[in-house]
C-alpha cells in the first residue's frame, strides 16, 4: 500500500512552562500527522495536559480523509481555579462570592462550514454570603438572604450551538435561574412575614395605648360621678322634682 511522502505516526513531547507567572508541567502526543491524509487513510490525533494550579486536557481528531474536513475537540478543565468575587454596593446590598469547585468542558464538532458543540460549565460548593445595609434591613435581611442563597451551592449552565460557523445559533441552558428564582421567593416572603408582624405589633401598641387612656379616663370619670352623686335627701328631692317638672306628661 503506498504511504505518504511525509508521517509522524508517534510523537511525544513533555516538560514545564509558565503562565503568567505560573510554572505547569505539560505532556503532549500527536498520532497520524501527515501531508497526504487521504493516502494515510487515518485521521490525526493530537492529545495534550497542562497541570499546575488547575489541569487542562486537550483531545483533537482532525480528519482530512474524506472531501470535507472534520474535526472533533474537546477541552476538559476538571478543576478550573476561579478568583472569588464581590457584587453590588457596600452601601446597599452587596454579595461576596466563592465559586468552589469549577469543571469546565467544552466540545466542538466542525464538519465544512459548519460547526456544533457544547460548552458546561459546573460549580459545586459555591458560598455566597449577602451584606445588606442597616437603613435596608442589615443583618436580619442579609440571614434571609443567605438562607436564599443555600439553594444556589450548585450551578450549571450549558451552551450549545450550531449552525454555519461565521453565524451559529445559540442555546442557554442553567438552574442559575430558576434556583435563584426560587431563592428570592423564599427571602421576600420571609421578609413579608417579618413586616406583617411587625406592623401587628404597633397596632396592637397603639391600641393597648389607647385602651390605657381610656381606662384611665373611665376610672378618673367614675370617681367624679361618685363623688356627684353623694347627695343629701333633701337634693335628691328637689332633684326629682326639677325632672318632674322638664319631662312632659
Amino acid at each position: 500500500q503506498p504511504q505518504p511522502d511525509f508521517l509522524i505516526e508517534s510523537l511525544r513531547l513533555d516538560g514545564e512552562t509558565t503562565v503568567d507567572g505560573r510554572t505547569y508541567s505539560f505532556a503532549a502526543a500527536a498520532a497520524g500527522l501527515t501531508n497526504q491524509p487521504q493516502l494515510y487513510g487515518r485521521p490525526a490525533e493530537i492529545r495534550a495536559q497542562l497541570v499546575g494550579d488547575a489541569t487542562f486536557e486537550v483531545h483533537a481528531l482532525l480528519d482530512r480523509t474524506g472531501e470535507t474536513p472534520l474535526d472533533q475537540i474537546v477541552i476538559n478543565c476538571p478543576d478550573l481555579a476561579l478568583p472569588a468575587a464581590s457584587l453590588g454596593r457596600e452601601d446597599s446590598i452587596a454579595l461576596s462570592l466563592r465559586p468552589g469547585n469549577t469543571h469546565l468542558w467544552i466540545g466542538i464538532n466542525l464538519s465544512g462550514d459548519r460547526i456544533a458543540g457544547t460548552m458546561l460549565l459546573r460549580q459545586s460548593g459555591v458560598e455566597l454570603t449577602p451584606r445588606v445595609a442597616e437603613k435596608l434591613g442589615g443583618q436580619r435581611l442579609a440571614d434571609n438572604l443567605a438562607l436564599a442563597a443555600e439553594s444556589l451551592r450548585e450551578i450549571e449552565i450549558q451552551v450549545d450551538l450550531a449552525g454555519p460557523l461565521n453565524r451559529p445559533e445559540w442555546v442557554l441552558r442553567s438552574n442559575f435561574g430558576k434556583n435563584l428564582s426560587e431563592g428570592l421567593n423564599r427571602a421576600a416572603i420571609a421578609e413579608l412575614q417579618y413586616r406583617r408582624a411587625q406592623a401587628t405589633q404597633l397596632v396592637q401598641v397603639q391600641i393597648d395605648k389607647e385602651l390605657n387612656k381610656f381606662r384611665n379616663r373611665l376610672a378618673t370619670d367614675e370617681e367624679i360621678l361618685q363623688t356627684r352623686l353623694r347627695l343629701s335627701q333633701s337634693e335628691i328631692e328637689q332633684l326629682g322634682k326639677l325632672i318632674t317638672q322638664r319631662v312632659p306628661s
